[in-house]
């Protein structure tokens, strides 16, 4: 862990999710005042960053969820287990996964999984659910997991995934509006990062993928302020990627240890070389 490797390092902790927080809250108190909690989104952390706050030398996302939210939470992210169907990492959203099984239209059902999920078999998906909630509105995940398995062919039932591994993901994504809040959010984390400072993601899918893949490439078009490092990992089965294009090579390391810039030349042939960051930013989804 870097706060003890790095006695020096400063760090400050987002998340969404109150009870989360008040794990991390309780798993960190050891290291003390060295560690600032944040409980908000980081699109509007960094959008508002504190004035009383010094730039970071580092801004690591760690996108999507924990196990805590899949195992722990009671909210229904887990197809795996009977829980209400709610989805919202932050109890002040209005929007439920729920509201949306029960109300959304048919045809924004569909695009919705196949937009946010890349479900090829969206329609039947919606198509069946818009039938079944005539009957009963939907309460649980029980309940969503029998219909989206009764949607599709044997063999996706018995696939390499199970079949409402994208649903759930989609659904998830629309709740809590994950990629509008990821774009603007890379954007203003740059906009606060000290020069010299490294920006880096880990994404856990295709779509976050893309994203953040963009942004980095925009950058690096546009030429990033002298001496700013960009870094993407993509977190895919327990192992971790790095994005080798454009002009910041990327260490990678296994789960859980990204790895980081260490060289990369931005703007006018000069080298930023990676060390130990004095003060650092870690942004949760």
């Amino acid at each position: 862990m870097l706060l003890e490797r790095l006695p020096g390092i400063r760090i400050i902790g987002l998340d969404a999710d109150t009870t989360i927080m008040k794990v991390a809250k309780r798993r960190l108190a050891v290291f003390g005042e060295r560690i600032q909690y944040y409980a908000m989104w980081f699109n509007a952390f960094f959008k508002s960053y504190p004035a009383d706050l010094e730039a970071p030398e580092g801004i690591l996302f760690d996108l999507g969820i924990s196990s805590f939210h899949y195992e722990q939470s009671g909210k229904g992210f887990s197809f795996a287990r009977d829980e209400d169907l709610d989805m919202r990492l932050e109890p002040g959203l209005e929007t439920s996964a729920k509201d949306i099984i029960n109300e959304y239209p048919e045809q924004e059902l569909a695009d919705l999984f196949f937009t946010y999920g890349e479900e090829r078999f969206s329609r039947q998906i919606a198509r069946k659910i818009a039938a079944s909630r005539r009957l009963k509105p939907y309460e649980t995940t029980t309940e969503l997991v029998q219909t989206i398995s009764d949607s599709v062919p044997a063999s996706y039932r018995h696939g390499r995934i199970h079949p409402s591994t994208r649903v759930f993901q989609a659904l998830r994504i629309a709740v809590n509006g994950e990629l509008a809040r990821l774009e603007s959010g890379l954007k203003s984390a740059l906009d606060v990062l000290k020069p010299g400072g490294r920006l880096g993601a880990i994404s856990f899918h295709s779509l976050e993928d893309r994203i953040v893949k963009r942004f980095f490439r925009e950058k690096n078009r546009a030429c990033l302020p002298s001496g700013t490092a960009a870094v993407y990992l993509q977190r895919e089965a327990g192992r971790i990627h790095s994005d080798q294009e454009g002009p910041f090579p990327v260490g990678s390391g296994n789960r859980g240890k990204p790895g980081v810039a260490q060289r990369a030349a931005p703007c006018g042939g000069k080298d930023a070389v990676g060390g130990d960051a004095g003060g650092g930013c870690s942004g949760g989804g």
